[in-house]
């Protein structure tokens, strides 16, 4: 039987774990902002979906690999990459899991850091973060 692995079980564990310990009524969007924002906040989106990591999901064991980009925005850099900093701490260290799957190991890929927006002293910066999630079956 062919397992599919779900993406979005995985990407609302994701923002609800972030949700949950960064606080500071910080806010944690799921792929896009809605309407005004305050600062810093982070958007949270998948990268495509998940690849199996070596043969096909076709039988109990076989792990899948998540690609994620979470951007941390501020309006100054030290804001921004404050911000990136709690949450990689926070996932790479935070137990994750969803029905019948759990994250059982977390890289952090290369990224272009952080970039600023817009005209000098109107600028957004934004502190990008990307990170791998394999989720093996349980």
């Amino acid at each position: 039987m062919i397992q599919v692995a779900p993406t979005q079980l995985f990407t609302d564990a994701l923002i609800g774990m972030l949700r949950a310990d960064v606080g500071d009524g910080i806010r944690i969007y799921d792929g896009t902002t809605y309407g005004d924002v305050s600062w810093p906040y982070a958007i949270v989106t998948p990268l495509g979906g998940p690849a199996p990591d070596g043969p096909p999901l076709q039988g109990d064991g076989e792990d899948v690999c998540m690609q994620v980009q979470i951007d941390a925005v501020g309006r100054r850099r030290d804001q921004a990459q404050g911000l990136a900093d709690r949450l990689r701490a926070r996932l790479l260290a935070g137990a994750l899991a969803v029905d019948g799957w759990r994250c059982a190991h977390r890289e952090t890929q290369a990224s272009p850091g952080c970039l600023p927006e817009g005209q000098p002293g109107l600028e957004v910066w934004t502190a990008i973060g990307r990170y791998e999630l394999y989720w093996t079956p349980v």
